[in-house]
């Protein structure tokens, strides 16, 4: 039953890496972290609170580029345990990460 969980992990998991890569080559976690520092800097300064316009629209981007990057990590820790769990070919481990992954 092992070896079974095993092969099907693998298989779910390759084609994850694959899909992965192609969204972190259009993602650019990098890119969306360099973003949400600047905002971050921006929104420490006092006069942008004077312009509601202007902050709300920072506060926005600063909660959608949060929200994609934290999905982004999930998968990316998804993935990484994945790897782990067919590395020590634990059963209780590799059902979890199937059961996520599916």
């Amino acid at each position: 039953e092992n070896n079974l969980l095993n092969d099907e992990l693998k298989q779910k998991l390759n084609t994850l890496i694959e899909r992965f890569s192609l969204i972190e080559s259009v993602f650019e976690p990098s890119k969306l972290k360099e973003k949400e520092t600047e905002i971050n800097l921006e929104l420490e300064k006092e006069d942008v609170w004077s312009n509601q316009e202007k902050s709300s629209s920072l506060l926005k981007n600063q909660k959608e580029i949060k929200s994609k990057l934290e999905k982004f990590y999930s998968w990316q820790g998804l993935i990484e345990d994945s790897k782990i769990a067919l590395e020590l070919n634990d059963e209780n481990f590799l059902k979890e990460c199937k059961k996520n992954l599916s």
